[in-house]
């Protein structure tokens, strides 16, 4: 007993060194990555626990020189990113504890509106008093300034330019006519309007500068033969899945654009190529989903029943649209438009590819 008694701090130091590889993996994250952290980077987020007393501006300088997707941003730009990104810290001076996103989690039209949240710090970041005898060695705590303002920040705008090419069907019983009306330049602008962490409005309009080709045909007299401008705009509904990278989207579209007058050249009232201007509106529900395809993407799937036509036409229209993040507030876009339209025995089919750039502000 007496030499169990001489021997205790020998034998508390050797259990000591037995347990410290357990001590020391529970420190990199005390109760391991969460089911909501690793749910999150299953589908492509980046996240990382920081262990060490870093502040973010030496956080910025560590995925600048290991040549993360941000490498290309100058360090102040960096910083800024990660404090808009990650607006659950509650210091910059002091990450340890923390997850912390390093790489864009959001979508580039909503920007930083539906960022899934992260578990919060788990341990009280350590303050220093700052001394006013060592005017160098002052730590002055930085306020999460960002996250107040981005939380009372609920509007996000954008615009983008885009080229396209239509491909335009129309069929009166056995005669088709075929064209294509091209448009060298699309100018489109939106806002998007949170107001509350699921439910948002977002809204856009677009005006299309189109090119008509010649109808391949010498039966017709096409001299006059020149289309109208196409516009267009919407009004949605929005609503973000909690705890997911998908949102649904339902509400109206309208457009304004030009067919051609086969009905009237089919039942002899005119020998002349001529345009028609229909406008119709849409009741459109879609899905958006956020991936990481190389990049941040965004896809968007939706289908429009038409509700209105001037002209009397019925059908659908479809939409396949993808977008992805060039710089924190720019990105590029592709788009492919389809309309399946039925008037009486007329019908007509319009396909429309399109590539541009936007940029959100």
């Amino acid at each position: 007993m007496g030499v169990m008694k001489r021997n205790w701090p020998i034998i508390l130091f050797i259990l000591i060194l037995s347990f410290s590889p357990v001590i020391e993996a529970k420190e990199k994250d005390p109760l391991g990555p969460s089911e909501v952290v690793e749910k999150l980077r299953s589908k492509g987020y980046s996240i990382q626990y920081i262990d060490d007393e870093v502040s973010v501006v030496e956080m910025a300088k560590t995925l600048k020189e290991e040549k993360s997707n941000l490498y290309y941003l100058e360090l102040a730009d960096i910083v800024k990113n990660l404090k808009r990104w990650n607006r659950h810290v509650k210091t910059f001076t002091n990450l340890k504890g923390e997850y912390i996103y390093t790489e864009s989690p959001a979508d580039p039209y909503l920007s930083y509106e539906y960022i899934p949240q992260l578990p919060l710090n788990q341990r009280e970041p350590e303050r220093r008093l700052a001394s006013i005898f060592v005017p160098e060695t002052i730590m002055i705590e930085e306020n999460n300034l960002d996250y107040t303002e981005l939380s009372q920040r609920r509007y996000t705008f954008f615009a983008h330019v885009t080229v396209s090419q239509g491909f335009f069907n129309e069929q009166v019983n056995e005669s088709v006519l075929e064209n294509q009306q091209n448009s060298p330049l699309t100018v489109g602008t939106g806002a998007h309007v949170r107001f509350s962490d699921q439910w948002a409005v977002a809204s856009s309009v677009y005006f299309s500068k189109l090119n008509a080709s010649i109808v391949d045909t010498a039966e017709l007299d096409q001299s006059e033969l020149v289309v109208n401008d196409e516009i267009g705009g919407n009004l949605y509904l929005e609503y973000k899945m909690a705890d997911a990278s998908y949102s649904f989207y339902g509400g109206l579209d309208y457009e304004q654009f030009t067919t051609l007058n086969l009905d009237e050249i089919i039942s002899g009232r005119s020998n002349k190529i001529n345009t028609n201007k229909e406008k119709m509106g849409f009741a459109t529900v879609g899905v958006s989903f956020f991936k990481k395809l190389f990049l941040p993407s965004t896809i968007k799937l939706s289908a429009s029943p038409v509700i209105h036509s001037n002209t009397g036409f019925g059908g659908y229209k479809y939409m396949f649209y993808i977008n992805q993040r060039i710089t924190d507030n720019t990105w590029y876009h592709f788009l492919l438009k389809h309309h399946e339209l039925e008037q009486e025995s007329r019908s007509v089919s319009i396909t429309r590819y399109g590539f541009g750039v936007g940029v959100t502000f």
